[in-house]
């Protein structure tokens, strides 16, 4: 049976967001959300046949501490019976994310395929997990959730210096307030809304009258189920999603972290339910890309996550050296047909930036170029 807190949770959630806005309806998909909120009134055209062997636009999404035994095999059984949950497999927990991602594209790190991949350490924990994302390096001066900000040009930066990119043209959207210190080393510089009010150019999302309605509703809403300013992945995907359809960001990273926050509180149901809004929001990010001719047929969408936790789902850091084990999905641009590969070698997450660089035609070193996760790469693509 689901955990009280869970439960009160989202009865306090349900109040907040019904007092709020007596305009909000629900929305078929994932969340309440304003009136003004409306879906694309274009017929989807679907996914192309065959993908544009190029990548001018990376949307990158993780999903914090989602474990891959999820994300491969599915609900864990063991656990299930305990909360008399259904026990279904990894399609069915996530079936968008294996239509639009593993069947499209390419998935790193599956078990049985190749070497596992991997957070850098020495400390799995969200922070260091996400500045060495981001940054294309382990984050040896970040050892907990409560380090500074990088110092390290991110991927955000590189990519709006090397291509001369407008603030607006590069934007991180994150639950997790903290996520503005892994972002970029000048969060002026971008489009950055990280929690309920964190982010010094978050007014920059108020791009049409829903993104807008929606950051007001998440600034007034608890911050459930995280805690302090975190806001609720209702709320970021949403924000995601607009802001993708009205500015056609080169640079998106979307923080989706409500995994994480229901697998601390050890609420395995609610953990699973937080996958499956994951799932919608895949769904929804590529619905919306079919929508959008060639800017979304050039656009690539990896989703991946900080860490993993520990075997019996109890913590993850470094004192559990099994939550070190990530994962990656990727598909559209220049990412071809795949599946689940052999992956070459023991790939890191500290791999992915320079990878997304060069997938974007930004400059890299040699040493990073070294590290390109080449599985992610159709023949004849820069």
């Amino acid at each position: 049976m689901r955990s009280w807190v869970a439960t009160h949770r989202s009865v306090l959630l349900l109040v907040a967001l019904a007092a709020a806005s007596a305009a909000c309806t629900a929305s078929p998909a994932m969340w309440r959300r304003s009136a003004a909120c409306r879906d694309f009134d274009l017929p989807p055209t679907g996914p192309t046949e065959a993908l544009a062997a190029r990548t001018r636009n990376v949307v990158l999404v993780t999903i914090d501490g989602a474990r891959w035994q999820e994300i491969f095999s599915g609900v864990d059984a063991a656990r299930a019976a305990v909360s008399d949950l259904p026990v279904r497999d990894a399609r069915a927990l996530l079936p968008s994310v294996y239509r639009r991602l593993v069947d499209r594209g390419v998935g790193i790190g599956a078990p049985g395929h190749g070497e596992p991949m991997a957070a850098s350490g020495p400390e799995f924990s969200s922070l260091p997990g996400y500045q060495e994302l981001l940054t294309g390096r382990p984050a040896e001066g970040c050892r907990s959730n409560h380090c500074k900000s990088v110092t390290i040009p991110t991927l955000l930066d590189r990519a709006r210096t090397a291509l001369m990119l407008r603030r607006d043209e590069v934007a991180a959207v994150a639950s997790w307030e903290r996520m503005e210190r892994a972002t970029s080393v000048d969060n002026h510089g971008i489009v950055v809304s990280a929690g309920r009010t964190h982010g010094v150019t978050r007014d920059d999302l108020r791009v049409n009258d829903c993104a807008s309605d929606t950051l007001d509703l998440a600034r007034d809403a608890r911050p459930a189920p995280g805690h302090v300013d975190y806001r609720g992945d209702r709320y970021t995907a949403r924000l995601a999603l607009e802001y993708l359809r009205e500015r056609r960001p080169r640079v998106l990273f979307v923080g989706l972290g409500d995994t994480d926050e229901y697998g601390h509180a050890g609420d395995y149901g609610w953990y699973l339910d937080a996958l499956g809004q994951l799932d919608l929001f895949i769904g929804e990010l590529f619905s919306t890309l079919d929508r959008m001719g060639t800017y979304g047929e050039e656009t690539t969408v990896v989703l991946t996550t900080d860490h993993g936790w520990a075997d019996d789902f109890s913590d993850h850091g470094g004192d559990q050296p099994q939550s070190a084990r990530v994962w990656l999905l990727a598909a559209g641009g220049a990412v071809p047909r795949r599946g689940l590969v052999d992956a070459a070698r023991a790939y890191q997450l500290a791999d992915v930036a320079p990878t997304l660089l060069a997938m974007l035609g930004a400059p890299v070193t040699a040493e990073e170029a070294r590290r390109v996760m080449h599985e992610l790469l159709a023949r004849g693509s820069r």
